[in-house]
């Protein structure tokens, strides 16, 4: 019918160009299902993976802290030599995970967490402007270490009542586990370390590789091999982390790396967030 009224109409050029929009308007409307449906990223799949895994890993040690209490004596002294055990399976994940962060070769990690290294720095056009990055990365660097103090103060709460005796280092694990799956909960559906670092998302997130090392603090009060070679290998990479900040902090701002720009993201792993980044205002 439309069509042939567009025939019939094409003497009266306003009639004509009216119809032909309604007629461009229908099939995008026809054609809008489809494309307003969100793709999920591969990098983001992968992560929500990660996070089930995670929820399933921290059921297996929860059923261990009520039925098999003697698995956790591993955390004592030398007992990671005296025998097998799941926490050992663990324990190399671990530490697997946090070496490929300290090798500066490009992995399946997202550029968030690679950002310190130098294969993941776009030079921006036109000259630096040193004094904004000065500026940006003084209020950064303010922020995260107000972050850290806020950090160690809350986990000096679990320290405390572990030396008085009111919980055990079964305990001190099981609130390590709960760190690891609030590491990626955090990536995938709400962050309050955005508020306190004032992070647009997870790319120019000033402390992304800190997680090891907030995920193992309460580790570091119990006496073993298994607990201080965890924390020890979680201070190694945020070392390596702050380093890249100091010698390099046009890496970590959008400003001067466009790497890590809203508009070059490729990793559309924290697309919750992106909503508000399409503000994408340089600070």
């Amino acid at each position: 019918m439309i069509g042939h009224l567009l025939v019939a109409d094409h003497r009266f050029p306003l009639n004509y160009i009216i119809l032909k929009r309604e007629v461009d308007n229908m099939s995008n409307n026809d054609a809008a299902p489809a494309n307003n449906k969100k793709k999920i990223s591969v990098k983001r799949k992968i992560y929500i993976v990660r996070l089930i895994l995670r929820c399933l890993v921290g059921l297996m040690c929860g059923y261990a802290a009520v039925f098999h209490r003697e698995m956790y004596d591993i955390l004592f002294g030398w007992n990671f030599f005296s025998g097998f055990s799941v926490l050992q399976i663990l324990w190399l994940i671990w530490m697997v995970d946090m070496a490929i962060k300290l090798v500066p070769k490009k992995s399946f990690l997202p550029i968030g967490a690679q950002k310190n290294f130098e294969f993941c720095f776009v030079s921006a056009e036109g000259k630096p402007d040193k004094e904004k990055l000065t500026k940006y990365m003084k209020r950064k660097n303010k922020k995260a270490a107000v972050t850290m103090l806020i950090w160690l103060a809350g986990n000096a709460i679990p320290a405390v009542l572990y030396y008085t005796g009111v919980i055990d280092h079964i305990i001190l694990f099981m609130i390590c586990i709960g760190y690891y799956i609030s590491d990626l909960i955090c990536v995938l559906i709400w962050c309050p370390f955005r508020y306190l670092t004032d992070s647009r998302c997870c790319t120019n997130c000033r402390i992304f590789n800190w997680d090891h090392f907030f995920m193992f603090t309460p580790l570091l009060f119990i006496m073993g091999f298994y607990p201080l070679t965890l924390f020890a290998a979680g201070l190694a990479v945020i070392i390596v982390w702050e380093i890249g900040v100091a010698k390099h902090p046009e890496r970590f701002w959008e400003g001067t790396n466009k790497a890590i720009r809203c508009t070059e993201c490729t990793d559309k792993l924290c697309t919750q967030f992106c909503p508000k980044a399409n503000k994408n205002k340089n600070k």
